[in-house]
C-alpha cells in the first residue's frame, strides 16, 4: 500500500529547527533510520512515547522540536512536574460565568477546555511523585472531572475513535536500567515506546552542527506557527494516521505467527514444567515470580539466555502497538524515497521490535545486568531478535508452505500436501518436521496450533 502524495508531503514537511541526532537506529526497507523519523512515526501511528536518557541529552528540545513542527501550540498542551493535582484538573476545565450567574450553580457551569487538543507533552514524568494518577488519566486518553462527575476523552474523533498521543520525558538516573521502576508501573505501561538517547549518542558531526546554531544552553522555541497552518498540520495529521492505520489489514499467518514467538514461544520454559498441577505445563506466565531467579540453576541458560531466559512474553497491547509503529515508520521511509515491498514486511517487523521492546517489556535483570548487555536492555532487546531470526531462517520456508494450505482451509488434504512436497500430517501432531527435532526448536512448537487455528477457521468460513 502506497501512502498518498498529501501525506508524504506532510511527512517530509516535518523538520526539527533545533534537536539534533543522526545516529543510526534502525534500517527500515534499507533505509537508514534515526531517532527523529521514529519519533516522528510513533505519532502518526497514534502510539504514546518516552523520551528517556540521563540530563541535558536534548529530551525536551526533541518533544517540542516534534510537537511545534507537525500540530502546532494550539493543538498540544504543556504539563510540567510542578504542577498540583488541582492545577492539572484546571488544565481541563473553566468556570462559565455566564452560565453560573443565569443558574447560580457551579457544578452546571464547569465546562471541558483543552481536551480536543491532540498532543500532550508531559516534562520529567519521573519526577511527578503524587501526579501519576493524573498523568496515568492523561496517557490513557481520559479525564475525570471531580466537579461535574463527567468523564471527558481527550483528542479528536476519527473514523477509527479519538486521536490522542502523550509525549513525556523522563531521566533514568545513576545508570538504573530499569526505566519503569522510577513511575508507578501501570502509568508506564501506557508509554508504547520509550526512545532511550543515551542508547543512541550523538555523531561529531552532529555536535557541529548544534555547535553552528549559536544558541544558548536553554531550550529553544521556534516562532510559532499561523493559525492558519497550525489548523493545516492537524488535519494533515489526521489524515496521516488514519491512512496509516489501513496499511497491512490483509491477514497475513507467517506475520501473526512471527508475533506469536514473543507471546507464546517465549512463554515456554524449556526446564521447568510450572508444577504438578500447573494448567498450562512450561507456562512462564503462570509461574510468577518464579522466573527469573530459577534459571540461575538452569542448565540451559548460557544457550537460551537470549530466548526463554531473557523476558516474560509479550502481550497484545505489545504486539499492536509494534504492527502500529512498523506501518508508520514504513510510510515515513516511503515519504523520505525509500522502496518499501511486501518481502520487508516482516524485517522491518523486526526492526521495530528491537526500537519498542527494551522498556516496554520484563527483561532478565541478571541478562540486562551481566557484561553482555551492560546495563542496557536495548542490548537484551537486539540479542533476542537476532537469536530469533536465525532459528526462523531454518523454518521459514516450511513454515511458508504450509500456511499457504492453511490459508485455503487444506492443510490436512494429503493431494494438496503432495503438490508442495509436503509429507502427511496428522491433526495437532507434528506438522513441521524440524518443529521438535532440538531443544533449540521447541519455543517454536506453537506454530502447529498457529496453522491448525487458521485452518480450521477457513473451514468454519469465518471472515479473515
Amino acid at each position: 500500500m502506497t501512502i498518498s502524495p498529501e501525506t508524504k508531503d506532510y511527512i517530509k514537511s516535518v523538520k526539527l529547527p533545533h534537536f539534533v541526532n543522526t545516529r543510526h537506529i534502525a534500517a527500515i526497507s534499507g533505509m537508514s533510520t534515526e531517532a527523529e523519523k521514529v519519533l516522528v512515526a510513533n505519532i502518526l501511528a497514534g502510539n504514546n512515547t518516552c523520551l528517556s536518557g540521563n540530563p541535558s541529552v536534548g529530551k525536551t528540545q526533541f518533544m517540542w522540536d516534534v510537537i511545534q513542527s507537525m500540530v502546532g501550540e494550539s493543538n498540544s498542551l504543556q504539563i510540567r512536574e510542578e504542577l498540583h493535582r488541582g492545577d492539572i484538573k484546571g488544565l481541563f476545565r473553566y468556570l462559565d460565568r455566564n452560565a453560573y450567574e443565569a443558574t447560580g450553580r457551579s457544578d452546571e457551569a464547569v465546562k471541558p477546555k483543552n481536551i480536543e487538543r491532540v498532543l500532550f507533552g508531559i516534562e520529567e514524568i519521573t519526577r511527578s511523585g503524587p501526579l501519576q494518577n493524573s498523568l496515568f488519566a492523561i496517557a490513557d486518553g481520559e479525564i475525570y472531572d471531580d466537579a461535574t462527575g463527567n468523564f471527558y476523552r481527550l483528542g479528536r474523533e476519527t473514523d477509527k475513535g479519538r486521536y490522542h498521543v502523550c509525549i513525556a520525558t523522563g531521566n533514568i538516573a545513576n545508570g538504573d536500567f530499569a526505566f519503569a521502576g522510577q513511575v508507578d508501573d501501570a502509568l508506564a505501561t501506557r508509554f508504547h515506546l520509550f526512545v532511550d538517547i543515551d542508547d543512541m549518542p550523538r555523531t561529531v558531526s552532529d555536535d557541529t552542527t548544534i555547535y553552528l546554531q549559536h544558541r544558548g544552553p536553554r531550550v529553544a522555541f521556534s516562532t510559532p506557527l499561523s493559525a492558519e497552518e497550525q489548523s493545516k498540520r492537524l488535519e494533515q495529521l489526521l489524515k496521516a494516521h488514519a491512512e496509516i492505520t489501513q496499511r497491512h489489514k490483509e491477514p497475513d499467518i507467517v506475520e501473526d505467527a512471527v508475533l506469536k514467538y514473543f507471546s507464546f514461544g517465549l512463554d515456554h520454559c524449556q526446564k521447568y514444567n510450572g508444577g504438578e498441577h500447573a494448567l498450562v505445563p512450561h507456562s512462564k506466565r503462570a509461574m510468577k515470580h518464579a522466573w527469573p531467579v530459577m534459571c540461575t540453576t538452569c542448565e540451559h541458560y548460557d544457550k537460551l539466555q537470549f530466548s526463554c531466559g531473557a523476558v516474560k512474553p509479550a502481550e497484545p497491547r505489545h504486539t499492536n502497538a509494534w504492527r502500529r509503529l512498523r506501518n508508520a515508520l514504513e510510510a515515513v521511509a516511503e515519504a523520505h524515497d525509500a522502496e518499501v515491498k511486501e518481502e520487508d514486511r516482516i524485517p522491518n517487523l523486526l526492526e521495530t521490535i528491537k526500537l519498542m521492546a527494551p522498556y516496554t517489556m520484563q527483561w532478565n535483570p541478571y541478562l540486562v545486568k551481566s557484561g553482555t548487555c551492560m546495563q542496557n536492555p536495548g542490548n537484551a532487546a537486539r540479542g533476542i531478535v537476532k537469536e530469533f531470526s536465525d532459528t526462523w531462517s531454518t523454518l521459514r520456508d516450511s513454515f511458508i508452505r504450509e500456511a499457504t494450505l492453511a490459508s485455503k482451509g487444506k492443510l490436512y488434504d494429503t493431494a494438496e500436501r503432495a503438490k508442495l512436497k509436503l509429507g502427511p500430517a496428522d491433526e495437532r501432531t507434528q506438522l513441521l518436521s524440524t518443529i521438535d527435532a532440538s531443544e533449540k526448536t521447541k519455543l517454536f512448537g506453537y506454530l502447529r496450533e498457529v496453522l491448525d487455528d487458521y485452518n480450521n477457521r477457513i473451514q468454519r468460513g469465518d471472515v479473515l
